[in-house]
């Protein structure tokens, strides 16, 4: 597939009055990167998101796609050994459409 050139690597959406938020992207292909020391390494597919409150970043996360093969050797999902913490990462799109939930406490 060919890049699209207009596309900026990021976007921004603001949440509806019930905290509800909607965005429309590509499923992202898995990628490469030198680790230094650590060797050339594969990334996993997966979307990075921020939450910013008042001005405020509150939450960086990554939400990672449930079916990618790929998962069991990402770098970043390793780091992470509870299986219900990386359960929450993880999303099972449906027709097209994936769904992440997240709850900020402030």
């Amino acid at each position: 597939m060919a890049r699209d050139e207009g596309f900026q690597g990021y976007g921004a959406v603001r949440t509806d009055a019930e905290g509800r938020y909607r965005f429309r992207t590509l499923k992202p292909p898995s990628y490469t990167i030198d680790a230094g020391p650590g060797g050339i390494i594969t990334r996993t597919p997966h979307i990075h998101m921020a939450v910013t409150v008042d001005g405020v970043r509150r939450l960086t996360t990554q939400m990672f796609f449930s079916d990618e093969p790929l998962n069991a050797q990402d770098v970043e999902l390793a780091r992470i050994p509870e299986p219900d913490r990386r359960a929450a990462l993880m999303t099972a799109p449906r027709d097209g459409v994936a769904r992440f939930d997240m709850l900020v406490l402030l």
